[in-house]
């Protein structure tokens, strides 16, 4: 609307710039001619105006949606609308008969950098993170945060083996990436990674208890570590704060 605006304004000044060369009148003669456009323009700049509240109202909606939907840190979905899209997805891969696979993420001690480094540095190793697992993932895939350095993802279209390739590439990528710090040195950040494939009818709930016990196992086996459907059997301990140290 503003383009079109612009231009026929443009047209119509240049139009009047031509007639009075022509009849060698004045440029502001109070002729019928001048008359008409002025009272263009004014109109012209009534429906610029109005157009540049719509682009503004419309810079705000989607600012607003972002905030409602993303975490503000990480850029990663938040955990309400990871929850819906996850849900949907699921539901539409079972229809489709299509696999889909999730990932429960955890960066590894990562309580000790915000106490060694402080919390600018642990937000921008979060950001970091972050930036690696979106370039990482493709445009179809889903990721979220659920916690304080706990993230998720989702992959449609994605079954058992695929899914720990990925997490396996994701898991590199994110050690090769460290996150400089105040004094200049290199913080290298690692993340564990437990990885399930969706049964037939399982719900989101269900898939995310069963890649929390197999992050769970990642953790006990060392860290930095996947754990998938396709790992040998791990002992069902409980998970516990007390036993597992972030």
């Amino acid at each position: 609307m503003l383009s079109v605006t612009y231009l026929a304004m443009s047209a119509i000044f240049l139009v009047r710039a031509v007639y009075a060369l022509v009849h060698k009148s004045e440029l502001m003669d109070p002729d019928v001619v001048q008359v008409l456009t002025v009272s263009i323009a004014f109109v012209a700049s009534l429906v610029c105006s109005y157009g540049f509240l719509l682009l503004a109202k419309a810079d705000a909606d989607r600012a607003m949606a972002r905030l409602a939907m993303e975490d503000d840190l990480t850029g990663a979905l938040n955990g309400r609308t990871f929850r819906e899209q996850a849900t949907a997805a699921l539901r539409l891969a079972e229809r489709l008969g299509h696999p889909v696979s999730l990932l429960m993420l955890d960066l590894d001690r990562f309580k000790s950098v915000n106490d060694t480094y402080g919390h600018a540095t642990g937000d921008a190793a979060l950001r970091q993170f972050s930036h690696c697992c979106r370039d990482t993932l493709r445009n179809t895939d889903l990721f979220g945060r659920i916690g304080g350095e706990e993230f998720t993802v989702l992959l449609p279209g994605t079954g058992a083996e695929g899914a720990a390739s990925f997490a396996e590439r994701l898991r590199r990528n994110v050690e090769a990436r460290p996150t400089p710090t105040a004094d200049g040195t290199l913080l290298c950040v690692t993340v564990s990674i437990g990885t399930v494939t969706a049964r037939p009818d399982e719900s989101l709930d269900s898939l995310l208890a069963r890649a929390d016990l197999l992050l769970y196992a990642a953790k006990r086996a060392g860290r930095n570590i996947v754990r998938s459907d396709l790992s040998p059997p791990c002992s069902p301990l409980p998970r516990t704060p007390a036993a597992v140290p972030a």
